[in-house]
């Protein structure tokens, strides 16, 4: 499992994470055209992303999804509001491709973020932010 993160900080944060041909997005608070650029680097494109996971609704972690087209976005009810949205909770497992992913609780200054444990066949990725 790999990860990229392509921007972190108060003007946007965005991470991709990818492993045997499947990548998340975390957080999309980046031009699209970062975005692009990153996938690039990567050999990839914007159609090759699986899911999007948020970990809160503050925009420099939001403010670029309206730039893509649709695709699942996994999130806290309080989080974002959208078709696309899978509701997720705290603590509770879910799978995206061969990804095994709990969200996991965090202290941040809105309703209910999150980070992720994120686990292959063989290995394991915590993602926290502004925590």
């Amino acid at each position: 499992m790999k990860l990229l993160v392509i921007q972190s900080g108060s003007k946007g944060n965005a991470t991709l994470v990818f492993d045997e041909g499947r990548l998340l997005l975390i957080d999309m608070g980046i031009c699209l055209r970062d975005l692009k650029e990153a996938l690039k680097s990567i050999d990839r494109n914007l159609i090759d992303i699986s899911a999007m996971l948020l970990t809160h609704e503050h925009s420099d972690h939001t403010a670029g999804i309206k730039y893509l087209d649709p695709l699942p976005i996994y999130c806290t009810k309080e989080t974002y509001d959208s078709q696309n949205v899978v509701e997720i909770e705290p603590y509770k497992k879910f799978k995206i491709d061969h990804f095994e992913i709990t969200p996991v609780s965090t202290s941040h200054d809105v309703k209910n973020p999150v980070g992720f444990v994120i686990k292959t066949k063989s290995e394991k990725l915590v993602y926290l932010t502004d925590s």
